[in-house]
């Protein structure tokens, strides 16, 4: 686009459309140690995971942002894996097994990085802005219903720089919350839960991670 006196034109290669809603293809690119939330006055520490969603249209053409980007997409948990927490329940039904006791100990979520699913999105709208939410995200099958472990065959990641999540934090009570980790990409973080119950196994011995 050329610029004439009458134009000013600025760019922002930070701003991420919001992915399509629906269920898509996506791979984990990045998992990192967050800062520390504070909910009815109690810090909790927190984890980032970050994914490359790849939507298909009707034609089977992969879609992308405006600028030709791979769309992304994120979500913000507690960093813990207790029975009831919500990142429990996120990967168990992601890898379609429970935790064991002993992975409940201390799971290390770097695992995760470069793992495929399929990403359910759902929009969400706060006055003109569109918000788009990882609901859950389901084991990468093919068209029968079994586990993709060809890796071949398994979206590639693109082009990825870790954005600033520094602000994105919950201080719904006044406290001093302090960052937890050092946010570095491929550094091990690790989680645990207490009180783990017995594995239960579902019918297939594939787990992704």
């Amino acid at each position: 686009m050329k610029e004439t006196e009458d134009d000013l034109i600025v760019t922002g290669q930070d701003i991420q459309e919001p992915c399509p809603e629906g269920t898509h293809p996506a791979l984990l690119v990045d998992c990192f140690a967050g800062e520390t939330d504070v909910y009815d006055g109690k810090e909790v520490n927190t984890v980032w995971l970050v994914w490359q969603v790849f939507p298909v249209d009707e034609d089977g053409n992969t879609l992308r942002q405006a600028d030709e980007r791979v769309f992304q997409a994120e979500r913000k948990f507690t960093r813990s894996i207790t029975p009831k927490s919500k990142l429990c329940e996120f990967l168990e039904i992601w890898r379609g097994k429970k935790f064991t006791p002993e992975e409940r100990a201390g799971f290390n979520l770097s695992k995760l990085k470069g793992v495929p699913c399929f990403l359910k999105i759902e929009h969400n709208y706060s006055g003109e802005n569109c918000y788009a939410n990882v609901m859950e995200a389901t084991m990468f099958t093919n068209e029968k219903g079994d586990p993709v472990t060809d890796k071949t065959k398994w979206p590639k990641i693109e082009k990825y720089v870790r954005g600033d999540y520094s602000k994105r934090t919950n201080k719904n009570k006044q406290a001093t919350a302090a960052p937890v980790g050092n946010g570095v990409a491929g550094a091990a973080i690790h989680v645990a839960g207490a009180g783990a119950a017995a594995a239960v196994a579902q019918a297939d011995d594939y787990i992704p991670f």
